[in-house]
């Protein structure tokens, strides 16, 4: 009998445990209409950096593919960026998810269609903001990937060499 109490007592120790955790995550990432506090920002951008450090080991050689990581930096990406003046929650995850997909697959038209479907339940609305910031980042890309200039340009064919001072 004693033993099935203390069974008891700790699974509702465990439930009250994972209550509070779960409402610390709600609390941490649900930010409704409230602005972000200083230390969420923060945790925000920390999840980003190991998150992105985290996706960039993996893929250099393990496995996984670029679609999800990529929505959720770009998921985060917004959340950080919804507390700025005139830009709402949904907008800004909108946008951040379809930049990071963009930035990654460069696949414009399917970045635009993923992001619209998955948020066409907070309103459609969103759409020209969507389409806005997948031309910047998909612009943004092709300027920083676009291969450098070489200093001396390399002659296609080899010059034939002449040794001088040599007698036949």
């Amino acid at each position: 009998m004693t033993e099935f109490k203390n069974t008891e007592h700790e699974l509702k120790l465990f439930r009250l445990r994972l209550f509070f955790q779960f409402g610390f995550l709600r609390r941490l990432f649900w930010c409704g209409s409230l602005m972000f506090s200083t230390g969420r920002r923060y945790t925000l951008a920390l999840l980003l950096a190991c998150k992105g450090v985290g996706w960039a080991i993996s893929l250099a050689g393990f496995r996984g593919g670029p679609t999800f990581p990529a929505m959720f930096l770009g998921v985060a990406a917004g959340l950080m960026a919804s507390h700025l003046p005139g830009f709402p929650l949904t907008p800004a995850i909108s946008v951040g998810m379809a930049a990071a997909i963009v930035a990654m697959l460069r696949l414009p038209l399917s970045a635009v269609v993923l992001t619209t479907v998955l948020t066409s339940k907070g309103g459609l609305g969103a759409s020209p903001l969507i389409i806005v910031g997948v031309v910047v980042a998909y612009v943004t890309t092709l300027v920083l990937t676009r291969p450098r200039a070489a200093a001396e340009p390399v002659p296609a064919t080899p010059q034939p060499t002449t040794v001088t001072g040599v007698s036949d």
